[in-house]
């Protein structure tokens, strides 16, 4: 159980880097940058529920997995925006 904790303790921690990274007002984001991220993070706040409403079998490998997710998000957003661009064309 603790390191279930620690591993949803991590997702929060790289959740609030993005927020901090959305939040700074000379950062542009481009729309399939910040859809993609949004994607990613959505899937976090599913996984997240599955684990708390015990829907699934190994918590731990599902949060691993869900950190995963969370710091693909948060790679999304700190890339430039035209090299996310170019990236996705």
């Amino acid at each position: 159980m603790k390191n279930e904790t620690e591993l949803a303790l991590h997702v929060k921690a790289i959740a609030s880097d993005i927020l901090e990274l959305i939040l700074n007002e000379e950062k542009q984001y481009d729309e399939s940058q910040m859809r993609n991220s949004l994607e990613y993070m959505t899937r976090c706040v599913r996984d997240l529920v599955n684990v708390y409403v015990d829907t699934i079998e190994d918590h731990e490998e599902h949060l691993k997995h869900t950190v995963s997710k969370a710091k693909v998000s948060l790679n999304i957003l700190s890339l430039p925006t035209h090299s996310f661009s170019r990236k996705m064309e």
